[in-house]
């Protein structure tokens, strides 16, 4: 398999550094400590809200220190690629402008696509080789239960999508900018956007559109504005609520936010209230009477939604970027080397 030209010279400038070791091992045990840190804040919530005195088995105990240790470190992964991504990958395009060597490029017989799609993939290469580093810590709350392979999958698939979405929006930025000052700044005020912007235009939908008087209305309503917002398809991803038969978990963990807003869009507030009662320590889901049965989701997976979405967008993105740079045609390439052959000849 041949690599992008792009892509390998800069793999190969990056690693061959000596700092980039130092840098991943560092990583890894920053990433260790912050671990074992939520570790003892999940173990010490337990304790203050009186987890263990509830005459709870020590299954159900370790279950919920997991899934609360899972979320709050999948989250401190997503929030950690976020704020990296658009600070590299907003200097992929402009900062060989300002060093000069972009016509290097532009004469390279490279296409235009190529040229973006070895920028993104070098940019976000680095830092996927950080996500694999600390993978298997992801893999820890599985031995306290409550969590799956296919959760730690999913949250780590959603990550990495995350990245190329946002990559994408920033080697755009860089295309257009002029300068990496400017590149660095639209690129994390698009980040911003993406998370903080959609929270308010979530807001601003609920306000608006009220089916009936009602915020959510009888049957719950789709929600457009943060189809894009990576921790919310992240939740979608990993915890759906409503898809899972009778499914205990603790009543506070750091999802609880996202799967309120996705039971609700599901659902609506009435039925949420009517058909899901919510007792002791634990969330048991029962529909009609019937306990143990799960209800029936009035919508698809919002997950679905986003994915389709930011697929969307990373392809505009990847192609606006690539309107920005000009190539001059094969043929104008083998004219100009026809015409210098005889200077060299002669000389």
């Amino acid at each position: 398999m041949n690599l992008n030209p792009v892509t390998m010279r800069e793999l190969q400038e990056r690693f061959r550094r000596p700092r980039a070791g130092v840098f991943v091992s560092v990583w890894a045990v920053a990433v260790i400590g912050i671990g074992y840190l939520i570790y003892l804040a999940a173990r010490a919530w337990a304790a203050n809200t009186g987890f263990f005195g509830w005459g709870m088995s020590q299954v159900l105990v370790n279950s919920s220190l997991g899934k609360s240790m899972f979320e709050m470190v999948s989250l401190l992964l997503l929030s950690a690629i976020l704020l990296v991504v658009p600070g590299v990958a907003a200097l992929s395009i402009v900062g060989e402008r300002e060093r000069l060597t972009l016509p290097l490029l532009q004469v390279s017989q490279l296409t235009p696509r190529q040229i973006v799609l070895g920028k993104l993939a070098s940019s976000l290469a680095y830092l996927l080789l950080l996500l694999v580093v600390v993978a298997p810590i992801m893999l820890v709350p599985m031995l306290f239960g409550g969590v799956g392979l296919v959760d730690v999958l999913a949250a780590l698939a959603s990550i990495a999508l995350s990245a190329v979405l946002v990559g994408s929006i920033s080697v755009w930025v860089s295309a257009r900018a002029s300068t990496t000052r400017g590149a660095v700044a639209g690129s994390y005020a698009l980040a911003f956007a993406l998370v903080v912007g959609t929270g308010l235009l979530l807001i601003a939908e609920l306000m608006l559109i009220n089916p009936g008087g009602r915020t959510w209305g009888t049957d719950g309503r789709e929600v457009y504005s943060v189809w894009l917002n990576p921790y919310v398809a992240m939740v979608s991803a990993v915890d759906e609520p409503l898809a899972v038969t009778n499914e205990f978990v603790a009543l506070a963990t750091p999802f609880d936010a996202v799967d309120s807003l996705l039971s609700h869009r599901q659902w609506g507030r009435d039925r949420i209230n009517q058909d899901v009662f919510f007792e002791g320590p634990f969330t048991a889901v029962v529909e009609s009477g019937a306990p143990g049965a799960a209800p029936e989701m009035n919508r698809g997976r919002l997950w679905v939604r986003s994915l389709l979405a930011a697929a969307l967008v990373t392809i505009l993105a990847l192609w606006g970027a690539a309107r920005r740079i000009t190539v001059p045609a094969p043929s104008r390439i083998l004219a100009m080397k026809r015409r210098k052959v005889p200077e060299d000849a002669s000389a």
